[in-house]
């Protein structure tokens, strides 16, 4: 397998989805259903990348994302924040918080994988 994407979704649906993607993408997947398990993670598994549902349970994929990003440890991780939101406040907040770049699920794999790729190979 190739390098590690952490998947961060509370829909189990979508974990799934985006992981069975990745890996005939060729990535390495490991998934977590909320931001405090992923907190809890990321920090040992050191991802090559994250994919962040924006709108998780408290805390929420920003409020993940800006821990990540104020974390040296953690803030080199590129954080791609996923919604079916097409909300401008949204993609406003992505930035605040630090997000590499910001996906619309309902734009289809392809693009998410072109992402992914653009960020690690």
């Amino acid at each position: 397998m190739g390098k590690l994407v952490m998947i961060v979704d509370d829909d189990q649906m979508n974990r799934d989805l985006i992981e069975t993607v990745l890996k005939r993408s060729g990535y390495a997947t490991k998934t977590a259903f909320s931001g405090n398990q992923a907190l809890s993670l990321i920090p040992n598994l050191k991802p090559d990348l994250i994919l962040m549902d924006g709108r998780l349970g408290e805390p929420d994929g920003f409020e993940v994302c800006a821990q990540l990003k104020s974390d040296p440890a953690t803030q080199a991780i590129p954080i791609i924040i996923l919604t079916a939101s097409n909300l401008k406040t949204d993609f406003q907040r992505a930035q605040e918080v630090g997000a590499d770049d910001y996906y619309h699920k309902p734009d289809g794999w392809q693009g998410l994988i072109e992402r992914v790729r653009r960020f690690i190979g």
